[in-house]
C-alpha cells in the first residue's frame, strides 16, 4: 500500500535517498538558473557550482538513479527555464539490465518533456568503467551500444549530443585509472576533465 510523506509518494520502486533528494529538490524556488546537471551518483557528486562560480548552477543528480527515475522527476528541472540543461544518464540502466529500447523510449520522454521550454539540452554520452576494478557488471561494448543510440536519438529529435566518451577512455577502451577510485565514479580529475568539454556559456537565463 503506498502513502504519502511530505509531498512525495513512498513506493517499493524508489529508495528513500530517491525520495528524499526529489522532495527536496521540489521545495526549492531558485530562478535564473545558468546550469543544471541531472543524472545518477556520477552527477550527485560533482561539485559543479564551484567549476562555474559566476553562474547559478543545480545539480540534479541522485545516487543509482536511472532513465526511468529522472523521467519521473524531470518536471522540477523543465519548471527551472534553466539556460542549459546536461543529462548523463545510463550506466545503471546497463548495470540492471535495462533493454536499450526502454532506456532509448525513456530519454526520448525526457527530452520532449522540455518541447515548450527554450532550454537548451545536451545528452551527454554514458562514460566507459575500468573492469579491472569495478568488476564486469557494465562492459563497455554495452555502453558503446547505448551512446550510438543515445546520439542517433540526440539528432533526430534536434538536441546537443556531448560526447564524452572518448576523453577518459585508455588504448583498452577502459576508463582510466587516473580519473577514477573505484572503476566507475570520477575522482576530481575526472569532474575537471568533464567541465572542460562543457560549452563555455556565462550569459545568465531569463
Amino acid at each position: 500500500m503506498k502513502r504519502e510523506l511530505a509531498g512525495v509518494e513512498v513506493s517499493p520502486k524508489y529508495s528513500n535517498y530517491y525520495l528524499q533528494k526529489k522532495d527536496i529538490f521540489e521545495s526549492t524556488e531558485t530562478t535564473r538558473v545558468d546550469k543544471i546537471f541531472v543524472g545518477d551518483s556520477i552527477t550527485d557528486h560533482g561539485e559543479f557550482q564551484e567549476f562555474y562560480p559566476d553562474q547559478v548552477v543545480l545539480n540534479r543528480g541522485i545516487s543509482k538513479d536511472t532513465s526511468a527515475g529522472v523521467l519521473n522527476r524531470i518536471n522540477e528541472v523543465v519548471g527551472r527555464n534553466a539556460k542549459e540543461v546536461y543529462l548523463l544518464i545510463g550506466v545503471n540502466d546497463i548495470r540492471t539490465k535495462v533493454e536499450q529500447d526502454a532506456y532509448i523510449g525513456n530519454i526520448r520522454k525526457i527530452i520532449e518533456s522540455f518541447a515548450k521550454s527554450k532550454t537548451e539540452i545536451y545528452i551527454q554520452s554514458i562514460l566507459p568503467v575500468n573492469n579491472s576494478i569495478y568488476g564486469d557488471k557494465v562492459t563497455n561494448d554495452k555502453v558503446k551500444r547505448f551512446n550510438k543510440a543515445l546520439k542517433e536519438t540526440a539528432k533526430e529529435l534536434n538536441v546537443h549530443f556531448l560526447d564524452l566518451f572518448p576523453y577518459f577512455t585508455d588504448e583498452e577502451g577502459q576508463l582510466k585509472k587516473e580519473y577514477t577510485i573505484d572503476g566507475i565514479h570520477l575522482n576530481g580529475k575526472g569532474y575537471k576533465v568533464w567541465t572542460q568539454q562543457v560549452p563555455d556559456t556565462k550569459t545568465t537565463s531569463k
